[in-house]
Order: structure tokens, then sequence, then C-alpha cells
């Protein structure tokens, strides 16, 4: 689906989406589940449980010697296996719907966040610690991102799951000056006066040689920048925070979240953003190691 077909609902579907969709490798959802019951309450949305059945596993089922299941008995088995999260759900007063499908998991959730329009927000995460396995879900999440889904939260292995991280009062938000960064803030504060949050506006001098010429110039004019961007957003003077650090953008993000006590953490991309800020590396450590969701937006 070309992008333009996907703008006039983008901004309505950052703080409000209509759909959660929940991608779940069916042994994450109790850390996934408070997420998605709080955003859904919040936005009014409803969720949609997602699982995909790997086409090399259901082949190896069905193509065994004595079969064990068929590809419609595995999805039939796990819509069964969820029948108690989306009792949970329901009991919450929200209508649930459940989505499984023989695919990976990138093609699975993709398909179901086009027949939602992008008004959808994809939540996903692992709280295995195994590198393969957090490495797998940053290359999941930038490939949806790539593809031109919206939003994105994911539920890194070290991130907390409580009620605070589900329900945001302090949202920190990395700003890097390129792109449509303007834009991108202004998406975050409506995230943040949709949850009655604080929000506070990061810029990181990294160590590229353009920043090393002037540094006490840089920091003083990228905090005057920050200050009309948070005037720009319409939120209370007391309700924006605004902070210039220098060092490696992954670390310092992560340092400040944990400083600033960050319910979550909430990058932006465009086509132009997409190879710096938010390239994979980067936001994978950011994933790894923060102690909050990161939510990762296109704007």
């Amino acid at each position: 689906m070309a992008a333009s077909t996907l703008q006039p609902t983008r901004r309505f579907s950052i703080a409000h989406p209509e759909k959660i969709l929940v991608a779940t490798d069916l042994t994450d959802l109790g850390s996934l589940l408070p997420h998605a019951i709080a955003q859904a309450q919040t936005a009014g949305a409803n969720i949609v449980l997602v699982h995909g059945i790997s086409p090399l596993y259901a082949a190896s089922m069905g193509g065994a010697e004595v079969p064990v299941a068929g590809p419609a008995q595995l999805i039939e088995e796990v819509r069964l296996s969820l029948g108690e999260p989306v009792a949970r759900i329901q009991a919450a007063g929200i209508r649930c719907e459940v989505a499984v499908r023989i695919g990976t998991p990138s093609e699975v959730v993709g398909t179901e966040a086009r027949a939602a329009h992008n008004s959808a927000r994809i939540i996903m995460g692992t709280h295995g610690r195994g590198k393969l396995r957090q490495l797998a879900l940053g290359s999941v999440a930038h490939q949806l991102i790539a593809e031109g889904h919206s939003s994105l939260f994911i539920v890194g292995p070290k991130a907390r799951t409580d009620e605070r991280s589900a329900t945001p009062r302090h949202i920190l938000h990395p700003v890097s000056f390129e792109g449509g960064y303007e834009v991108a803030v202004s998406q975050v504060s409506e995230l943040a006066k949709a949850a009655e949050a604080h929000l506070t506006l990061l810029h990181v001098l990294d160590d590229s040689p353009e920043n090393k010429v002037n540094p006490g110039r840089i920091l003083q004019w990228a905090h005057h920048a920050l200050g009309q961007l948070a005037t720009a957003s319409g939120l209370l003077p007391e309700h924006v925070h605004l902070q210039v650090v220098e060092g490696r953008v992954a670390d310092q993000v992560v340092r400040i979240a944990r400083q600033a006590a960050a319910d979550w953490i909430v990058f932006a991309t465009d086509e132009q953003t997409s190879a710096s800020l938010l390239n994979e590396s980067r936001s994978f450590r950011v994933m790894a190691e923060a102690e909050c969701p990161v939510m990762l937006l296109r704007s």
C-alpha cells in the first residue's frame, strides 16, 4: 500500500488507535496484556491477538510420516489456547478478536495492520534474554516500520510491566533535528496529552566531527530549538522538560530514561531519518537495554 494512502489516518491512529494488535508468540502475553488493556481503555480501542505459525513448522507437522496436525488443526489449537487471555480482555470491557495464520510474524501482523487501514497500534515484545530473540524483535519491528506501519509499541527484555508503564505519566522523546522532526514532536505531544503525561524532549550530541567544532554554541542552539518545539507543542510549560546531553545516542537515551523514571521512550522516523536516529542497531540497543517500553512512530 502506498504511503500516501495511509496518511489520512496516521495522525488519528498515533494517540487514539482504533485497534490494538498484540503480536504474541504465546509465551509473552503476561507482559503484553497489561499494556494492551490499559491502552485500549484509554483509546476506546478493540484488541486483536495476532499469532503467526511458522510455515516451516506447519509444513513439518503436516508432512511428517505420521502427520501430527494439518494447518487448520494447528490454527484451531492456537485459537483455543488463547481462550483465557480473550476472557481476561473481555472482562475489562474490551472487545477482543483473534487472528491466527500461517506465516512469519511480520507477514501476519502486517496483514492485520493493513486490514485496519493503518489505524492500529502494534504491541509486541519478548522477555527472552537470548541475543537471537532480542535481535529478532528488533528486526521484525524495523521491517514493520519500513513497510509504513505508523505505530509500534515494543516491550523489551528489561522493560517494566507494572501499571505505571502501562499508563504513562512521563514520556521521553529523543529529537533528531532531521527530516520531519517537527511533525514527530507534534505526534508525541498528542500522545502526552492523551495520557496526561509529562514530556521530556531530549537531544543527544553524538561524537560526529561537526559537533566538536564549537560544542558550547551547539548545545545552546539545541536547547533553544527544543524550547521552540515545546512552545509549539501546546503542552503547558510545567509539563515539558528540555534536555541536551553529549555522548552515544543509545547509551544516553537509556541513561536519561532511567534517571528521569520515564514510562515510555518514543522514537519517531520518516524516510529521511530512518538511517540516523532510528537506525536498526541503535534502536535495538535501546529496546534491549531500556527499563521501560519503547514506541516507534513513523511520521
